[in-house]
C-alpha cells in the first residue's frame, strides 16, 4: 500500500525544510529560529512564507502583525535564502508579496532584524 502524504505531514515538511534555511542563514540562532517557525514557548503568533524551487524551500520569512487601530507594524525577525539560491532576488520576492497581501498589507511599518554580516 503506498502512502499518500496528507496535508499536515507536508506543511510540517516545508517548515522543517524552511527551519534548515533560516539555521543555515543565521547559524548563531538556530534554537530562536526553530522556536519561532514552530511557535514554541512565547514565540508564538508568527507566520511562514516560503518561496520554494523544484518542490524545495528556497527562501522563507518568519514574520507576525501588530495592529492598533488602523496602524499595522510587521514584525520580521528572520528572512534568509538557502545558500545555492542566495543572489536571485529571492528575499525581495518574499517582501514583495508579502506587501502585496491584501490581509497582511500594513500602515505603520516594519521591523527587520538583521546580521552584520552574511556569509556568501
Amino acid at each position: 500500500m503506498q502512502h499518500i502524504p496528507n496535508l499536515r505531514d507536508e506543511r510540517l515538511s516545508k517548515l522543517n525544510q524552511a527551519c534548515e534555511v533560516l539555521k543555515d542563514a543565521f547559524p548563531f540562532m538556530a534554537d530562536v529560529t526553530r522556536r519561532v517557525v514552530f511557535g514554541e514557548s512565547n514565540l508564538g503568533g508568527f507566520f511562514t512564507m516560503i518561496v520554494q524551487k523544484n518542490g524545495e524551500v528556497a527562501s522563507c520569512v518568519s514574520f507576525r502583525l501588530h495592529s492598533r487601530g488602523n496602524q499595522m507594524l510587521a514584525e520580521i525577525p528572520f528572512i534568509g535564502t538557502h545558500t545555492r539560491f542566495r543572489c536571485e532576488g529571492l528575499c525581495r520576492k518574499l517582501m514583495t508579496d508579502l506587501e502585496r497581501k491584501p490581509n497582511c498589507a500594513w500602515r505603520g511599518g516594519c521591523i527587520v532584524a538583521f546580521a552584520s554580516s552574511v556569509g556568501a
